[in-house]
């Protein structure tokens, strides 16, 4: 279970399991039309971040009508957000959790991620998979910093909308169990 500052992170590896095995909800936040031009990761669910909030209050069956999906009750156990590049994923999840989504993990890696692995992807209802990357002998490499402060995440936000220009946004910070997280490095465009 998360803590009300911190948000998991899951690596492509771990995502790629749970999808398979079916243990996880993978919603991802992009707009249609990205879904559309670029792909979706199989067994995705699209919910645009700017309709999620709303999305979330609405009546259970209105909601399996608009999206296709079931939606997961609070706290969001098991239920995955990303998107492009994983900062929108990282918004929806400060949305959701003023409905109770206090337990939603975050796939950082998100699209970009997951295709640059060459992991396979739906594009117009057919299975594609790059092939300019092979994970063949080697280990995908995790990053170092298990959780991102969601309030930190929040100051990013508001940061994002009111800087112009690149930026880069350093913490160090202490986790839930008093463990220092090394720092976060979270990039406009990036995360």
């Amino acid at each position: 279970m998360a803590t009300p500052n911190y948000v998991p992170v899951i690596t492509s590896e771990d995502l790629k399991k749970g999808l398979d095995a079916d243990a996880l909800t993978l919603i991802d936040v992009r707009n249609e039309t990205e879904i559309v031009a670029d792909g979706k990761v199989p067994k995705s669910h699209n919910v645009p971040l700017p309709e999620i909030f709303e999305a979330f209050k609405l009546p259970e069956e209105e909601f399996v009508a608009k999206y296709g999906f079931k939606r997961p009750p609070p706290p969001g156990d098991d239920v995955v957000i990303m998107c492009r590049s994983g900062r929108r994923a990282l918004n929806a999840i400060v949305l959701l959790r003023s409905l109770g989504y206090t337990n939603l993990i975050l796939y950082a890696d998100s699209f970009r991620g997951w295709t640059s692995r060459g992991y396979q992807f739906l594009h117009s209802g057919i299975l594609e998979s790059t092939s300019d990357y092979s994970t063949a002998g080697e280990e995908e490499k995790v990053s170092p910093v298990p959780l991102i402060a969601a309030d930190q995440a929040e100051t990013m936000r508001k940061k994002n909308e009111n800087t112009a220009g690149n930026w880069m946004w350093n913490c160090n910070t202490v986790g839930p169990d008093g463990e220092t997280l090394d720092k976060a490095v979270l990039r406009r465009g990036f995360l």
